[in-house]
């Protein structure tokens, strides 16, 4: 997998160090330093420039264009997270293969938390990795032919139907060729990219 491939739970940094290299905690020499003037003092000379609605909504507006929504499109995608919990999209694998996406539930945020806590792998690219893999598998709705289930507690699923599920979609990504999991992956980030843009500030009040 490619290191430099960022992790894929919004909101939750897991960046390191460029080289693959165990992390170490180090303290700065006391050489290193500097003294600390009065914040205060620093604050008053250099007040921190306020956007306005207009530029939120101008910047809001390029966000999308970036990830090639526009109003319209974007509006879609918001109703759908909000309205019925989440937003699906087919994505092209190549030539005819297809994958359906789906946005996350925080409870999905949580799952990949506790594995991350359980594994604590060492090095940033393992930490990115293991982030990319319980996403995939988490939004994954359809890979070609194959469906998969998508158990809900509002709709009175349990806890171990809802993981249960959740290994079954696992389990195929893990199975998959190399070069399939690595274009799915790329996917799922773009996925997650777009849906990012749609729920940035800035949003115009009549959208």
């Amino acid at each position: 997998m490619s290191e430099n491939r960022p992790p894929l739970i919004p909101g939750i940094g897991f960046s390191g160090p460029d080289q693959n290299a165990p992390r170490e905690a180090t303290l700065p020499s006391k050489e290193s330093v500097s003294p600390v003037e009065d914040p205060k003092s620093e604050l008053e000379t250099t007040p921190a420039k306020l956007k306005s609605k207009e530029e939120k909504e101008k910047d809001y507006l390029a966000g999308l264009d970036a990830v090639g929504l526009d109003r319209v499109a974007a509006r879609t995608i918001q109703e759908a997270v909000l309205v019925t919990r989440h937003y699906e999209e087919e994505f092209s694998l190549g030539g005819k293969a297809t994958v359906v996406l789906r946005t996350r539930g925080y409870a999905d945020v949580q799952r990949a938390m506790r594995y991350l806590e359980v594994e604590a792998p060492t090095y940033n690219m393992a930490i990115n990795d293991l982030i990319a893999r319980y996403n995939m598998a988490a939004s994954l709705v359809r890979y070609c032919d194959q469906v998969f289930k998508f158990p809900q507690k509002r709709e009175g699923a349990s806890t171990e139907e809802i993981e249960t599920a959740f290994t079954e979609r696992y389990d195929f990504i893990m199975d998959l060729p190399t070069i399939a999991v690595d274009k799915l992956m790329k996917l799922t980030h773009k996925f997650d990219t777009k849906v990012a843009a749609v729920f940035e500030e800035g949003a115009p009040e009549d959208f």
